[in-house]
Protein backbone atom coordinates (compact mmCIF):
# COMPACT_ATOMS: atom_id res chain seq x y z
CA UNK A 1 0.00 0.00 0.00
CA UNK A 2 1.70 3.21 -1.17
CA UNK A 3 1.46 6.74 0.05
CA UNK A 4 -1.30 8.87 -1.44
CA UNK A 5 -0.74 12.51 -2.19
CA UNK A 6 2.23 14.76 -1.44
CA UNK A 7 2.53 13.77 2.23
CA UNK A 8 3.75 10.44 3.60
CA UNK A 9 1.05 8.45 5.35
CA UNK A 10 2.85 5.22 6.25
CA UNK A 11 4.10 5.06 9.83
CA UNK A 12 7.54 3.82 8.81
CA UNK A 13 7.98 6.69 6.34
CA UNK A 14 6.96 9.26 8.92
CA UNK A 15 9.27 7.64 11.47
CA UNK A 16 12.18 7.85 9.01
CA UNK A 17 11.66 11.59 8.65
CA UNK A 18 11.56 12.08 12.44
CA UNK A 19 13.75 9.52 14.20
CA UNK A 20 17.11 10.19 12.58
CA UNK A 21 16.99 14.02 12.69
CA UNK A 22 15.86 13.95 16.32
CA UNK A 23 18.62 11.52 17.30
CA UNK A 24 21.20 13.52 15.38
CA UNK A 25 20.08 16.79 16.95
CA UNK A 26 20.10 15.40 20.48
CA UNK A 27 23.48 13.71 19.96
CA UNK A 28 24.98 16.97 18.64
CA UNK A 29 23.48 18.84 21.58
CA UNK A 30 25.05 16.32 23.95
CA UNK A 31 28.40 16.95 22.20
CA UNK A 32 27.95 20.73 22.22
CA UNK A 33 31.51 21.15 23.51
CA UNK A 34 32.78 19.42 20.35
CA UNK A 35 30.26 20.07 17.57
CA UNK A 36 28.27 23.08 16.39
CA UNK A 37 24.61 22.41 15.62
CA UNK A 38 25.40 22.54 11.89
CA UNK A 39 27.83 19.62 12.33
CA UNK A 40 31.06 21.60 12.14
CA UNK A 41 33.67 20.45 14.64
CA UNK A 42 34.63 23.27 16.99
CA UNK A 43 38.06 24.91 16.99
CA UNK A 44 40.60 22.95 19.03
CA UNK A 45 38.38 19.83 19.09
CA UNK A 46 38.13 16.61 17.13
CA UNK A 47 35.60 13.82 16.86
CA UNK A 48 37.01 10.35 17.37
CA UNK A 49 34.93 7.91 15.38
CA UNK A 50 35.10 4.26 14.44
CA UNK A 51 36.50 5.40 11.09
CA UNK A 52 38.42 8.67 10.58
CA UNK A 53 39.18 11.38 13.12
CA UNK A 54 37.15 14.45 12.16
CA UNK A 55 39.11 17.62 12.92
CA UNK A 56 38.16 21.21 13.72
CA UNK A 57 36.37 22.95 10.86
CA UNK A 58 35.32 19.69 9.22
CA UNK A 59 31.73 18.44 9.09
CA UNK A 60 30.46 15.45 11.04
CA UNK A 61 26.91 14.53 10.08
CA UNK A 62 27.20 10.76 10.39
CA UNK A 63 25.09 9.71 13.38
CA UNK A 64 27.21 6.58 13.82
CA UNK A 65 30.34 8.67 14.22
CA UNK A 66 28.66 10.94 16.75
CA UNK A 67 27.34 8.00 18.80
CA UNK A 68 30.81 6.41 18.73
CA UNK A 69 32.35 9.68 19.94
CA UNK A 70 29.87 9.91 22.79
CA UNK A 71 30.51 6.32 23.88
CA UNK A 72 34.29 6.60 23.66
CA UNK A 73 35.08 10.23 24.46
CA UNK A 74 32.34 12.72 25.31
CA UNK A 75 30.00 10.67 27.49
CA UNK A 76 30.05 10.49 31.25
CA UNK A 77 31.40 7.20 32.63
CA UNK A 78 27.83 6.07 33.33
CA UNK A 79 26.61 6.95 29.84
CA UNK A 80 29.61 5.28 28.20
CA UNK A 81 28.79 2.06 30.05
CA UNK A 82 25.07 2.25 29.20
CA UNK A 83 25.90 2.84 25.53
CA UNK A 84 28.37 -0.06 25.53
CA UNK A 85 25.74 -2.38 26.99
CA UNK A 86 23.09 -1.14 24.56
CA UNK A 87 25.50 -1.60 21.65
CA UNK A 88 26.00 -5.26 22.63
CA UNK A 89 22.23 -5.85 22.67
CA UNK A 90 21.70 -3.98 19.39
CA UNK A 91 24.46 -6.07 17.78
CA UNK A 92 22.53 -9.18 18.75
CA UNK A 93 19.30 -7.71 17.35
CA UNK A 94 20.90 -6.78 14.00
CA UNK A 95 23.08 -9.92 13.89
CA UNK A 96 26.20 -7.84 13.37
CA UNK A 97 29.46 -7.39 15.23
CA UNK A 98 29.47 -5.18 18.32
CA UNK A 99 31.89 -2.81 16.60
CA UNK A 100 29.60 -2.52 13.57
CA UNK A 101 26.47 -1.27 15.35
CA UNK A 102 26.94 2.46 14.86
CA UNK A 103 27.93 1.98 11.23
CA UNK A 104 24.87 -0.21 10.70
CA UNK A 105 22.57 2.41 12.22
CA UNK A 106 24.13 5.16 10.10
CA UNK A 107 24.05 3.01 6.97
CA UNK A 108 20.32 2.37 7.19
CA UNK A 109 19.44 6.07 7.25
CA UNK A 110 19.22 6.65 3.50
CA UNK A 111 17.84 3.24 2.60
CA UNK A 112 14.98 3.72 5.05
CA UNK A 113 14.40 7.36 4.19
CA UNK A 114 14.20 6.64 0.46
CA UNK A 115 12.04 3.57 0.91
CA UNK A 116 14.62 1.10 -0.37
CA UNK A 117 14.05 -0.96 2.77
CA UNK A 118 11.23 -0.85 5.29
CA UNK A 119 12.24 -0.53 8.91
CA UNK A 120 9.73 -1.04 11.64
CA UNK A 121 11.33 -2.36 14.81
CA UNK A 122 14.55 -0.48 14.11
CA UNK A 123 12.93 2.82 15.02
CA UNK A 124 12.60 1.45 18.52
CA UNK A 125 16.39 1.18 18.56
CA UNK A 126 16.70 4.83 17.58
CA UNK A 127 14.14 5.83 20.20
CA UNK A 128 16.15 3.96 22.83
CA UNK A 129 19.25 5.97 21.92
CA UNK A 130 17.20 9.19 21.96
CA UNK A 131 15.82 8.32 25.40
CA UNK A 132 19.23 7.35 26.76
CA UNK A 133 20.82 10.61 25.63
CA UNK A 134 17.94 12.72 26.96
CA UNK A 135 18.09 10.87 30.26
CA UNK A 136 21.84 11.47 30.50
CA UNK A 137 21.44 15.16 29.66
CA UNK A 138 18.84 15.59 32.40
CA UNK A 139 20.88 13.94 35.12
CA UNK A 140 24.34 15.15 34.20
CA UNK A 141 23.49 18.83 34.58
Amino acid sequence: MGDAGPFPTSNHVIASYVAYPVLEGIAKRYCHEYIHENGTVKEGKSIHTYDPVVRAGEQVNNIGWILSHIENVAGSPELKEEMRQMRIQVADFYSCGENQVYGTIAGYRNTWLHGEEVAIAEYGTLMNYISLLLWAMMFEK
